[in-house]
């Protein structure tokens, strides 16, 4: 996994529900949605490796540039969300959270 780009993991349940609110409370412009912490992409593959007790040595970090992918790729991305925090009550829950939420939906089904 590569361990030199960094993201915003979101989870898509509070982005549907970031959505709802810019509609209920009529809101107009944009607003950028995505989760509130920043982690590598290897660092995210070793939290949910962690969480279903699968072995993280196995997941080995690469740098981009090893990668060598055919698209270039930035290392760092993300989105200013102090806006919807403000005007919708934007609460984009923990990565560990995210993590839950969809273990759960996993385990339902």
């Amino acid at each position: 996994m590569v361990s030199d780009q960094y993201r915003t993991p979101t989870l898509a349940e509070d982005l549907a529900h970031a959505c709802m609110e810019i509609a209920f409370r009529k809101k107009r412009g944009f607003y950028n949605l995505a989760g509130s912490e920043f982690i590598s992409v290897y660092e995210f593959a070793r939290k949910i490796a962690r969480y279903y007790h699968f072995d993280e040595s196995l997941i080995r970090p690469v740098t981009t540039a090893e990668l060598e992918e055919p698209a270039k790729r930035p290392l760092i991305t993300g989105l200013a969300i102090a806006k919807a925090i403000r005007d919708l009550d934007y609460k984009p829950r923990s990565i560990e959270e995210g993590i839950d939420v969809v273990a759960g939906q996993i385990n339902e089904d």
